[in-house]
């Protein structure tokens, strides 16, 4: 998840925790990009039940998480994610 405002990544074990706690409103504003695994975007879909939810994002399949990183400035690391490089590693770059 790229937090474009505070030009941070952080790396999150599923989509629920990469959703968990952020308001709807928030959500819709389109402050956070998200991604999956794999790199490719991931589009947030806010449900009438007021729960959310991450789909593959079709129509902007251009946009990459590779794209993002020069813009990174703070990275959350975890045990599986030590560094940036890791994350370029994994995408293969």
């Amino acid at each position: 998840m790229f937090d474009s405002e505070a030009a941070s990544l952080a790396v999150c074990a599923d989509p629920a925790a990469a959703l968990q706690g952020r308001a709807v409103a928030a959500l819709r504003a389109q402050r956070w990009l998200f991604f999956g695994a794999d790199g490719a975007p991931l589009r947030v879909d806010c449900l009438a039940d007021g729960t959310s939810q991450l789909r593959p994002w079709a129509s902007c399949a251009s946009c990459r998480l590779v794209q993002v990183l020069p813009w990174v400035e703070h990275f959350e690391a975890t045990p599986e994610w030590p560094d940036l490089q890791r994350v370029r590693e994994s995408l293969g770059e």
